[in-house]
């Protein structure tokens, strides 16, 4: 069973992620909860993929499921993104929607 740590910083209402494994179907639905205690107060949301291996269909889903509850009261960005992670995000077209550097 793969296994996902998740680190977080809060400066007032700019949270940042910080994932470190896998974000598959086991450890999607814990990651996205953590993203949803942030959704009362979020301004700014950065998600840090710089130590995130792999990422499944669920794990996609939970970052879109997020993107589609903050969209118009705050502003994600998802950061370090390896190549492979990358590519998930664009073959699926939702690299059109949500701002990735």
């Amino acid at each position: 069973m793969s296994k996902l740590e998740i680190n977080k910083t809060v400066e007032g209402t700019k949270y940042v992620f910080m994932p470190e494994g896998e974000i598959n179907t086991n450890t999607a639905p814990e990651f996205e909860k953590e993203l949803d205690a942030a959704l009362s107060d979020v301004t700014e949301m950065i998600i840090d993929f710089e130590k995130v291996t792999y990422v499944s269909s669920a794990g996609l889903r939970a970052v879109i499921a997020t993107y589609t509850k903050i969209e118009g009261k705050a502003e994600m960005k998802l950061i370090n993104m390896s190549e492979g992670v990358r590519e998930v995000f664009e073959m699926t077209g939702f690299a059109d929607y949500v701002n990735i550097e």
